[in-house]
């Protein structure tokens, strides 16, 4: 349980601190998620995101039903958007740019990290 706490803590932070960025400065913030500014670095990206999600998913490949199975899938999803990246690359670039025009991804994505910062922080 110590991993899920301290999975929870980071990825707590980094999911609340993204959307924030994206609120207070959203023209910067896009102007630096371009998709044609990543279209060169999709293949590092892919590799990024699969080592990542490798690392978290041998520390944390936990499938209860409970609050830390949104840290399993987390895992499981920074793997899987790895090798999209990677194989499928504009289908990655035509996601990342529907989902940084929609307010539903970025405040969801805030939400789930207000959460496991808590269930971090309060373990």
């Amino acid at each position: 349980m110590n991993e899920s706490i301290l999975l929870a803590k980071i990825l707590g932070i980094i999911l609340t601190i993204i959307p924030a960025l994206y609120w207070f400065d959203k023209s910067e913030f896009i102007k630096n998620i371009n998709p044609d500014k990543i279209k060169e670095h999709t293949f590092p990206l892919g590799i990024f995101c699969i080592i990542i999600g490798a690392v978290m998913v041998a520390m944390h490949n936990i499938w209860t039903l409970d609050w830390t199975l949104i840290i399993t899938i987390f895992a499981w999803s920074s793997m899987l958007k790895g090798i999209i990246y990677i194989t499928k690359p504009r289908i990655a670039l035509f996601v990342l740019s529907k989902t940084i025009n929609s307010r539903i991804p970025i405040i969801l994505i805030f939400l789930i990290g207000l959460f496991l910062l808590r269930k971090g922080l309060i373990s």
